[in-house]
């Protein structure tokens, strides 16, 4: 059919998320309009301008949208769409832009997955792996596998593009072969004839194996379809993609729209160069008393003895086999499928980091994606940075990991649930639940409930802070510098638009998507847990009161933390000063414009802006989200759900 797209005012809406104001959407009305999209095969791709392109009165809502077509999408791959100001009309123009001429850079060397199903391809990699380093064979440990790689590199260039060749050219002419064959068999069915139709075919199906494979790691999507190939389903989410990711304009620091590519470009490198770099300075920890000294000389050595292969393996074998090569270009899969023709030189290097040496930088380099972390992005902020690490850097990370999981049950306090092996987020979200319940129980000054936000809290974390609660906790020297060799050597560049940029170390903070940063900060932060008890035990009159007696002063998901108080404003002044300790300490600052609080019908209004003026957050009423779920007050509603 060709591309193609259709747009204009549809008269309603596509989910409730798309309507403010007004009575409730009528469900009908958006299935039918969801199903007339899907049978028609046709994407939103997203939008940039105002939420709503329609407004009545108090009613406003998207009822106007362009939607797209697979083939328009792979073809026409700029594309975007904007919604304009609204002048006379009650309706918001689009404006459709369309820059046909303008290309993806094509990327560095990524592994295809698809090279594992070439007969010929182990025997490639076997014979250059075994080959002598020039001009210094005697290097070991990680630069002899950091050169083995950038070698293999090279030749599996040269092999793709005069061996393997382009995958869609292959199809092409499997494809003509198979048509030929057929009119030969047609006109003189002699059984060599069909012999070779059938060879062609099964030539064809193993081609499309792999462009099914090639587009599955494209799209990075993690499920299947059942049924047929799935080509063009990882095809078209992988185009799709393409054009909701492409950032065409953003607000810079100084609120300034940029357009130009290169201006986004230093723009976004500039911001994440300066989130990952800071002249903060720990201050010391007054009450190093409350971190108990309980990690034995038996669990240090475990922690830093040199795996051994049976180790490794079990590790790999436990990573994610589609997931996203990082800056060396190589998937977990080419590792696990070529691990007896590698697996020497990569214990080799892992032995070696464990003996004390810090990542050569080939290892250490780190690209960051930018996740949008809602539909509308308008600034960088909006967007979450997830580090892509090499898989040397994600193995040893994994090995330590692991090894760590089952210490932190043993040290990491129980109001703390998140990544700690046999604790479920569920335990906090029935026991929020049950303690919001009795918000009107009746106390002198009332009760209070405060919903923190941590800004930014892995790429804020303190570096020093971090090693000094680790040595309170009896972690080792030689522990600690494994850690320190894993977060400090890091270099960092930021995909914008399908290409790197910048290349810049960081002095804080923890990658999101390394495997070790979850089990750190959770360390980090169970001193702000045992804080905020020894603050509680310190002054009784903090404590929130329930029909039931027990005292819980707070409880934690990872950085998700909530606090049960009482709304006395002494009591208010005295969390207040502690948050501001803690930042001073570990770097972590609460962030006052998505934190927020609710407190009992016995709290009057005057008091409560009193609240307000004291901590700067947010005064909410129920229901609340917490960990993705609805906290109320009362009867159970669905609305509410």
């Amino acid at each position: 059919m060709g591309p193609w797209c259709v747009g204009g005012d549809f008269n309603t809406i596509a989910n409730a998320s798309e309507r403010l104001g007004g009575a409730m959407p009528i469900l009908r009305a958006m299935e039918d309009f969801n199903s007339m999209i899907s049978q028609c095969d046709l994407h939103d791709i997203g939008f940039f301008g105002g939420a709503y392109t329609w407004n009545r009165g108090n009613l406003w809502q998207r009822l106007d949208r362009i939607l797209f077509n697979n083939d328009w999408i792979a073809k026409f791959h700029m594309t975007h769409v904007e919604h304009l100001s609204r002048t006379t009309s009650d309706h918001a123009p689009l404006l459709l832009s369309i820059n046909a001429n303008k290309s993806f850079i094509s990327s560095a060397f990524k592994f295809q997955n698809m090279w594992l199903l070439n007969q010929e391809f182990l025997n490639i990699v076997g014979m250059n792996w075994e080959a002598p380093i020039f001009p210094n064979n005697n290097i070991y440990g990680m630069t002899k596998l950091w050169n083995k790689l950038s070698r293999l590199k090279q030749v599996l260039r040269w092999w793709n593009k005069h061996v393997f060749k382009n995958l869609f050219d292959n199809i092409k002419e499997a494809e003509n072969e198979v048509v030929d064959w057929e009119v030969c068999v047609a006109s003189n069915p002699l059984s060599d004839n069909i012999s070779n139709l059938n060879k062609a075919k099964l030539k064809l199906s193993a081609l499309h194996e792999q462009e099914e494979i090639y587009w599955q790691q494209k799209a990075t999507t993690r499920f299947l379809v059942e049924g047929d190939r799935n080509t063009k389903f990882f095809h078209t989410m992988y185009n799709k993609k393409r054009v909701k990711n492409y950032i065409f304009k953003i607000l810079d620091k100084d609120g300034r729209i940029l357009e130009d590519e290169n201006s986004i470009i230093n723009s976004g490198v500039e911001h994440f160069r300066s989130i990952f770099n800071s002249n903060f300075t720990s201050s010391a920890i007054e009450n190093p008393y409350i971190v108990p000294n309980c990690i034995s000389d038996s669990e240090n050595f475990m922690l830093t003895k040199p795996p051994l292969e049976e180790e490794i393996w079990n590790i790999m074998q436990t990573m994610n086999l589609e997931s996203v090569a990082g800056p060396d270009g190589f998937t977990i899969k080419f590792f696990v499928n070529t691990w007896h023709i590698t697996k020497v030189d990569i214990i080799e290097a892992v032995n070696e980091f464990f003996s004390g040496k810090p990542y050569i930088k080939f290892f250490s380099s780190t690209n960051i994606v930018l996740i949008p972390k809602k539909d509308l992005t308008n600034d960088w902020n909006d967007f979450r940075p997830i580090s892509l690490c090499s898989f040397f850097n994600k193995l040893v990370s994994k090995i330590i990991s692991s090894r760590l999981v089952n210490i932190l049950p043993r040290i990491i306090s129980h109001n703390q649930t998140g990544f700690v092996k046999g604790r479920s987020i569920l335990d906090n979200i029935l026991l929020t639940q049950e303690i919001a319940h009795d918000i009107n129980v009746k106390s002198k000054g009332g009760n209070i409930i405060f919903k923190l936000d941590i800004t930014k809290a892995y790429d804020n974390l303190n570096w020093e802070f971090l090693y000094k609660v680790l040595a309170l906790f009896g972690f080792s020297d030689d522990f600690i510098l494994l850690v320190k060799n894993s977060i400090e050597n890091c270099y960092f560049s930021v995909i914008i638009n399908g290409a790197n940029h910048g290349f810049f170390k960081s002095t804080q903070g923890l990658r999101q998507g390394d495997p070790l940063s979850p089990a750190l900060f959770i360390i980090d932060v169970d001193y702000l847990s045992r804080s905020l008890e020894e603050l509680f035990m310190r002054h009784p009159s903090l404590h929130y009161r329930t029909m039931g007696g027990i005292p819980i002063s707070h409880l934690c998901f990872a950085d998700d933390f909530i606090i049960f108080s009482n709304a006395c404003l002494n009591n208010i002044k005295i969390l207040v000063k502690f948050l501001e300790g803690f930042y001073k300490v570990s770097g972590l600052n609460i962030n006052r414009n998505k934190s927020n609080f609710i407190v009992a019908n016995s709290v009057k209004l005057p008091k409560i802006n009193e609240i307000i003026s004291l901590c700067k957050f947010n005064c909410v009423y129920f229901p609340i989200k917490y960990l993705g779920t609805p906290i109320f007050k009362g009867r159970k509603k669905a609305s509410i759900f």
